[in-house]
């Protein structure tokens, strides 16, 4: 018997592969606000870190931006990605950059939906389970390092998942492949993490395993995992500060009770009232469900993954992605091994077991047509038109990769005369990333978005001065501050536009800007800007909202 080859035709078809791939290109343009969407503030100073480094030839160990802290030590820790984003920008601008962002969250989902298709063997609960997660993780789709920490943690999984159906053994690979993970993102311990979870989970089954014989082979499974994570916790010494580096990230991170996760919106739980949190809880559901089938079946790896992850997830909005992304395949398999047990099963009524019956005949139809090799057309088309419309004159607005103009000071930073942007000015940590990314390196700024650089100390005395404690007047006159930038309803905006000693010289109701009497102007002052009321609200407003 002989196979037949497939219609040529076929392999121009989409796939659910296609879909899972293209899905976040759709959610980002039609549901959310385009490419503007994902240029967070923070992509401004990493991509001049980069471009510092390429112009200098080696990693800055100093400040660079700020004239608070100048010259004091900075672990630029996720160096290779501004390195190699600063190319890309240099070559392409703003558009390629957002370009490379998202292709890499695709690519994170669609090899994910073939995971979870693997293993689970129902197609069409993958495809389902993988844009409920694509859906979820939305809350932290920015410009930044942290979406190759997702692309890894996806190609760490196949290799386990490798590893522990027995189809081959690449554990080699990952000592490797942490050696540049370490240098693009600091989430390179989740990959040890990982690694730590597989074993545990064998070590799990050995404590509930039948007999000694069973248990021994359950230890010895976890062997090659523990040896594998002490290579990797080896590999990621291979950067550019060592081991300092692992003791920065520990410090930054041991303190829950320290300001970066008291009023960075990324690092606080997540509002149940936003967008995104129904997918989050949908997923939440699903997961806790599907830790209770596997544990039932003593699989405890799925488990202790859904639920550490969990954990995190509900402590700070940053891990929701991570946490999506460890639930599609434990889900995925837990769903489809339901639906089979429920189709077989004959206390349930006729028209119930013959609809899971065709749904299951229907998944395998279609996961015979996936297994066919695509060309991917469709995928590599939308792509192209996409690219295009990133690039050509007059796009709409949400193709545009422009800082969004309501969130970010753009019309303000305009009117800035060359004189004013040699000038101190005050801002907040979100804005003056902007300010890093347009005014950089003539103007320095008293804050950004490397907290971890700042410490906990100065961020205090930036949180207490922006939300206009007592002593907000004198942290302006110690570092010598004669200009302010803030969003229109923020605390510090209301005392100064009650004091004294301040002007307001610039208001188009995104930005106001101050000056202090007595100081010769230096900025150009709009004249038909809107005021705006001055009620307060947290800083970090834009990050809050996302999430």
């Amino acid at each position: 018997m002989t196979n037949q080859k497939p219609n040529p035709i076929i392999r121009l078809l989409p796939s659910f592969t296609d879909l899972a791939f293209l899905m976040p290109f759709v959610y980002l343009f039609a549901r959310l606000d385009g490419a503007s969407q994902i240029l967070e503030g923070d992509t401004g100073w990493h991509l001049r870190t980069g471009e510092w480094i390429i112009a200098n030839g080696r990693i800055p160990y100093h400040d660079i931006f700020s004239y608070s802290r100048p010259g004091e030590p900075w672990y630029a820790w996720e160096w290779l990605w501004d390195v190699v984003f600063a190319w890309i920008f240099g070559r392409g601008g703003m558009g390629a950059v957002v370009l490379v962002s998202i292709v890499v969250i695709s690519l994170t989902f669609a090899l994910l939906y073939r995971l979870a298709a693997r293993r689970s063997g129902n197609v069409l609960i993958s495809a389902a389970v993988t844009l409920l997660a694509l859906a979820a993780s939305s809350v932290h789709w920015w410009a930044r390092p942290h979406v190759f920490t997702w692309l890894f943690i996806v190609i760490a999984l196949y290799i386990l998942e490798d590893k522990r159906e027995g189809r081959r053994n690449l554990l080699w690979l990952l000592p490797p492949i942490t050696v540049l993970w370490t240098n693009l993102h600091g989430g390179f311990m989740v990959g040890i993490v990982l690694l730590g979870t597989y074993a545990a989970g064998e070590i799990a089954s050995a404590l509930f395993a039948a007999d000694g014989a069973a248990r021994k082979q359950a230890l010895l499974r976890s062997r090659p995992y523990l040896v594998t994570a002490a290579g990797c916790l080896l590999a990621s010494l291979c950067n550019p500060f060592t081991y300092h580096l692992h003791v920065h990230i520990a410090r930054y991170l041991a303190n829950p009770d320290s300001p970066f996760f008291r009023f960075v919106g990324e690092w606080q739980t997540l509002s149940f009232h936003a967008p995104a949190a129904r997918f989050f809880e949908v997923m939440l559901i699903l997961a806790g469900a599907s830790a209770a089938w596997h544990a039932s079946r003593r699989r405890f790896i799925e488990p202790l993954l859904i639920l550490s992850w969990l954990h995190f997830a509900l402590g700070m909005g940053r891990n929701i992605p991570l946490f999506a992304i460890f639930a599609v395949v434990p889900v995925a398999q837990a769903g489809a091994e339901v639906l089979h047990l429920l189709a077989s099963n004959t206390e349930l009524a006729r028209w119930a077991r013959n609809a899971i019956g065709t749904l299951n005949e229907i998944s395998e139809e279609i996961g015979a047509l996936e297994r066919i090799r695509r060309i991917h057309a469709v995928s590599v088309l939308t792509f192209a038109a996409i690219a295009l419309l990133l690039y050509i004159p007059g796009a709409p607005s949400r193709f545009q990769s422009d800082y969004d103009p309501k969130k970010y000071p753009v019309q303000a930073v305009q009117k800035l005369t060359a004189e004013a942007r040699s000038e101190r000015i005050f801002t907040t940590d979100e804005w003056g990333d902007y300010l890093i990314w347009t005014l950089a390196p003539k103007t320095r700024v008293f804050i950004d978005g490397r907290f971890d650089f700042y410490g906990e100390k100065f961020t205090v005395k930036y949180l207490d001065l922006v939300e206009a404690k007592y002593d907000w007047a004198k942290t302006l006159d110690d570092y010598r501050i004669r200009f302010v930038l803030l969003p229109i309803a923020t605390p510090l905006t209301a005392a100064l536009k009650e004091s004294s000693r301040w002007n307001t010289i610039y208001d188009d109701g995104v930005s106001i800007m101050f000056r202090q009497k007595g100081e010769k102007s230096s900025v150009v002052v709009s004249h038909d800007g809107k005021r705006s009321g001055d009620s307060a609200t947290r800083i970090n407003k834009r990050r809050n909202d996302t999430l």
